[in-house]
């Protein structure tokens, strides 16, 4: 009985982990297969095209998780999530006007076809990636302060976020894209942040009103 309650205590602590990490990720993939969608305008549809989006949003997260890991070490991780909750809203909504702007400068045009599809897909999304990536590492010591077993938990979270990233890329490519456009995709991840934002930086409130009783 006792180890029912413990498994079940375990579950419950690890809920809000896994949810968090499972949206994050879920988004980061959404981010991704719409930017092909985002260039195409600019740049077409074609290897290089995918081969930079794939690339630098690699690279965004690996910058991404490296930073959240020592901003998880430095601050307390619920104000962590909040700030970057709140960074990746604003990230998403820029890639809009961004990419047009990219587009628009005159001087990429004269670098070749796979540099300058390598420079505009960089410019417009690694910040927004990079700001996502943050998230895993945050979330990941946030379930270890809760005094989980150590394997299990970065196990699930790591799971949950490989969850969150299949389930992202299933329902954009099968339904996001055909119900909605670009636009209005990013703008629902922005305001899906924002939302994370907001719910962490009341979760932030809360803990400050109990220290201050």
């Amino acid at each position: 009985m006792s180890e029912e309650k413990s498994a079940l205590s375990t579950l419950k602590s690890l809920f809000i982990p896994c949810a968090t990490v499972f949206i994050s990720s879920f988004c980061i993939m959404v981010i991704e297969l719409v930017a092909g969608r985002i260039i195409a305008r600019f740049l077409g549809s074609s290897l290089y095209t995918w081969t930079s989006i794939i690339g630098v949003v690699l690279a965004g997260i690996t910058i991404g998780n490296y930073i959240g890991g020592r901003l998880a070490d430095r601050f307390r991780t619920v104000k962590v999530l909040t700030l970057m909750f709140a960074a990746c809203a604003a990230a998403c909504i820029v890639i809009i006007g961004l990419n047009t702007l990219v587009g628009g400068w005159t001087w990429l045009w004269q670098l070749n076809w796979p540099t300058r599809i390598l420079l505009h897909v960089t410019v417009v999304f690694l910040l927004p990636a990079a700001f996502l990536g943050t998230i895993s590492p945050v979330v990941a010591k946030m379930a270890l302060e809760k005094g989980l077993p150590t394997g299990r938990t970065v196990g699930d979270i790591y799971a949950w976020g490989a969850a969150g990233s299949i389930a992202g890329t299933f329902a954009t490519g099968y339904y996001f894209i055909a119900l909605m456009g670009t636009i209005s995709i990013i703008c629902c991840v922005a305001a899906v942040m924002i939302v994370m934002a907001l719910l962490y930086g009341a979760a932030l409130r809360a803990d400050k009103a109990k220290v201050a009783l």
